[in-house]
């Protein structure tokens, strides 16, 4: 049994969907599943960081131009660990402020090409991973202020509560990552 299929076989995804990414205009089937577990993708397949951020009783929902999300995040520097990726992203992303010693491993997002990729695809195929954290913040922490994603992705970030999630075009691994991080 390869590193992978270990991997996958010691937990069961809380969650699975469907996507389609896009790469230079060529379309790329994925299934994506959430799996809540401490255990670690190897660590060439990770692909960046992410980390929900909780505020009292409220979490941090980002924006972009093609969806809503929970998990803000992004790839490791050069000599980064997984810990001080996720600090810097949710900064970068949202504004807010996370320390490392604030980050508890929620699991991960494991993604799997469900078509052959093209040559010049620059990440690892067919399977490739988003390790995922939750931080928590008290409740009465300032939202910041004047903040803009320094790459121009994120449009916004904003509080919702529990019950708004429901409400959010949030995909079904995403909620599942929400609901866990409300459950830590």
């Amino acid at each position: 049994m390869t590193p992978i299929a270990r991997l996958l076989a010691a937990s069961t995804p809380a969650a699975v969907t469907e996507a389609r990414w896009d790469w230079h205009g060529v379309p790329l089937p994925l299934r994506v599943a959430a799996h809540l577990t401490t255990a670690e993708p190897p660590d060439g397949l990770i692909t960046s960081v992410r980390c929900l951020v909780g505020v009292g009783d409220a979490i941090v929902v980002c924006e972009t131009p093609l969806d809503v999300h929970v998990t803000p995040g992004g790839r490791r520097e050069p000599g980064e660990s997984l810990e001080d990726t996720a600090v810097r992203e949710v900064r970068e992303e949202t504004g807010w402020i996370v320390t490392a010693g604030a980050l508890v491993r929620l699991g991960f997002l494991h993604f799997e090409h469900l078509a052959p990729v093209p040559a010049d695809y620059a990440y690892p195929a067919p399977d490739f991973f988003q390790v995922v954290y939750s931080a928590r913040l008290p409740a009465g922490t300032p939202e910041p202020t004047g903040w803009t994603d320094t790459e121009g992705w994120e449009t916004r970030s904003r509080l919702a509560t529990r019950a708004e999630l429901a409400g959010l075009a949030l995909s079904p691994p995403q909620l599942a990552l929400a609901e866990a991080h409300f459950g830590t």
